[in-house]
Protein backbone atom coordinates (compact mmCIF):
# COMPACT_ATOMS: atom_id res chain seq x y z
CA UNK A 1 0.00 0.00 0.00
CA UNK A 2 2.71 2.36 1.01
CA UNK A 3 4.35 1.64 -2.38
CA UNK A 4 1.54 2.90 -4.37
CA UNK A 5 1.05 5.87 -2.20
CA UNK A 6 4.46 6.48 -2.80
CA UNK A 7 4.29 6.02 -6.45
CA UNK A 8 1.15 8.30 -7.13
CA UNK A 9 2.67 11.02 -5.15
CA UNK A 10 6.04 10.73 -7.54
CA UNK A 11 3.72 10.47 -10.22
CA UNK A 12 1.85 14.14 -8.78
CA UNK A 13 5.54 15.58 -7.99
CA UNK A 14 7.10 14.73 -11.60
CA UNK A 15 3.79 16.47 -13.92
CA UNK A 16 4.24 19.45 -11.48
CA UNK A 17 7.97 19.68 -12.61
CA UNK A 18 7.57 19.17 -15.45
CA UNK A 19 4.69 21.82 -15.64
CA UNK A 20 6.89 24.38 -13.82
CA UNK A 21 9.79 23.76 -16.28
CA UNK A 22 7.25 24.96 -19.27
CA UNK A 23 6.67 28.67 -18.07
CA UNK A 24 7.90 31.39 -20.53
CA UNK A 25 7.75 32.73 -23.55
CA UNK A 26 7.83 31.15 -26.89
CA UNK A 27 8.06 31.27 -30.55
CA UNK A 28 6.82 30.01 -33.61
CA UNK A 29 8.66 27.93 -35.92
CA UNK A 30 8.14 26.62 -39.28
CA UNK A 31 5.51 28.59 -39.93
CA UNK A 32 3.89 28.73 -43.39
CA UNK A 33 4.10 32.02 -45.24
CA UNK A 34 1.06 33.10 -45.27
CA UNK A 35 0.97 32.37 -41.25
CA UNK A 36 3.84 34.54 -41.06
CA UNK A 37 2.20 37.19 -43.11
CA UNK A 38 -0.96 37.31 -41.52
CA UNK A 39 0.81 37.01 -37.63
CA UNK A 40 -1.29 33.44 -37.19
CA UNK A 41 -0.27 32.00 -33.79
CA UNK A 42 3.44 33.69 -33.73
CA UNK A 43 4.36 33.11 -29.92
CA UNK A 44 3.21 31.45 -27.34
CA UNK A 45 3.22 32.64 -22.98
CA UNK A 46 2.70 29.79 -20.34
CA UNK A 47 2.58 30.93 -17.18
CA UNK A 48 1.44 29.93 -13.34
CA UNK A 49 2.96 26.50 -13.72
CA UNK A 50 1.81 25.19 -16.98
CA UNK A 51 -2.09 25.98 -16.68
CA UNK A 52 -2.31 29.06 -17.93
CA UNK A 53 -1.84 29.92 -21.82
CA UNK A 54 -1.62 32.46 -24.25
CA UNK A 55 -1.78 32.22 -27.88
CA UNK A 56 -0.41 35.55 -29.57
CA UNK A 57 -1.88 36.83 -32.96
CA UNK A 58 -1.03 39.90 -34.33
CA UNK A 59 -5.10 40.41 -34.15
CA UNK A 60 -5.16 40.02 -30.83
CA UNK A 61 -4.66 37.42 -27.84
CA UNK A 62 -6.29 34.59 -27.00
CA UNK A 63 -5.89 33.46 -23.33
CA UNK A 64 -6.03 29.13 -22.81
CA UNK A 65 -5.69 27.08 -19.78
CA UNK A 66 -3.84 23.98 -19.48
CA UNK A 67 -5.12 20.70 -17.35
CA UNK A 68 -3.85 17.66 -17.30
CA UNK A 69 -5.86 14.81 -18.41
CA UNK A 70 -4.25 10.84 -18.67
CA UNK A 71 -0.70 12.13 -17.86
CA UNK A 72 -0.89 14.52 -20.78
CA UNK A 73 -1.48 18.20 -20.61
CA UNK A 74 -4.64 19.58 -22.68
CA UNK A 75 -4.88 22.95 -23.44
CA UNK A 76 -8.77 24.13 -23.28
CA UNK A 77 -10.39 27.45 -24.94
CA UNK A 78 -13.59 27.87 -23.34
CA UNK A 79 -13.64 24.64 -20.90
CA UNK A 80 -13.25 22.75 -24.58
CA UNK A 81 -10.33 20.28 -25.23
CA UNK A 82 -8.35 22.18 -28.14
CA UNK A 83 -4.74 21.18 -28.03
CA UNK A 84 -2.53 18.24 -26.99
CA UNK A 85 0.84 20.15 -25.35
CA UNK A 86 3.69 18.62 -25.34
CA UNK A 87 7.28 19.75 -24.35
CA UNK A 88 10.99 18.18 -26.19
CA UNK A 89 14.23 19.77 -25.91
CA UNK A 90 12.57 23.36 -25.21
CA UNK A 91 10.25 23.20 -27.98
CA UNK A 92 6.53 23.33 -27.32
CA UNK A 93 3.95 21.22 -30.13
CA UNK A 94 0.36 21.96 -29.66
CA UNK A 95 -1.36 19.25 -31.50
CA UNK A 96 -4.86 20.59 -32.83
CA UNK A 97 -7.18 17.10 -30.97
CA UNK A 98 -10.29 17.33 -34.07
CA UNK A 99 -7.41 17.48 -36.71
CA UNK A 100 -3.93 15.98 -35.33
CA UNK A 101 -2.11 16.66 -38.37
CA UNK A 102 -1.90 19.93 -37.89
CA UNK A 103 0.60 20.99 -34.97
CA UNK A 104 2.26 24.35 -34.19
CA UNK A 105 5.51 24.48 -32.51
CA UNK A 106 7.27 26.82 -30.67
CA UNK A 107 10.64 26.99 -29.08
CA UNK A 108 11.77 29.09 -26.03
CA UNK A 109 13.31 32.55 -26.07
Amino acid sequence: MKKHIFLALLSLASVACSSKGLDGQYNRIDQTAFEKEQGMSSGLIVANKGTQVTLKNSWGDVALSAVEKDKKMVVQYNNQDAFLMEEKGGVITLTDVDNPSQAYKFKKD
